[in-house]
């Protein structure tokens, strides 16, 4: 039995192939519509776990950083199925190919503390059993 989306994607591709019209706004909307969600659990779970990291302290987080996190959540996790955790966690060298100070920690020429007027401090008190403040 073929999927849906699938067989959808071969009727599109064979339409433009074949340089026809006929079926390619039908295509469209079948892809289109397969493409909305069945429920909104996964959606919820994710601006949970957004409401959780984008705290009251944390308010400033940006949304490259919130994805980040989340993304990094989600490595870790592997799933329900998965035996992967932070314990045995191994980041690919792709990976740790991107983790270089210029991309972290620069603007181009520029510190990231340019902008403040500050040099940076890197004292940790913990304000909360979860959230670790660096400041």
């Amino acid at each position: 039995m073929i999927e849906p989306d699938t067989f959808w994607w071969s009727i599109k591709k064979f339409s433009i192939e074949n340089d026809t019209q006929e079926f390619i706004q039908l295509c469209n909307f079948a892809l289109a519509l397969l493409s909305l969600p069945h429920a909104n659990g996964d959606c919820e779970r994710i601006f949970s776990s957004v409401n959780c990291m984008k705290t009251k302290i944390r308010s400033k987080l940006i949304t490259e950083t919130i994805s980040g996190l989340l993304h990094t959540k989600q490595c870790i996790k592997g799933g329900s199925k998965s035996q992967n955790n932070c314990t045995n966690f191994e980041p690919t060298n792709a990976m740790l190919s991107r983790m270089t100070a210029n991309s972290l920690y620069s603007k181009g020429e520029e510190s990231i503390f340019s902008d403040l007027n500050v040099e940076p401090t890197y004292q940790v008190t913990e304000m909360d059993c979860d959230v670790i403040v660096i400041g």
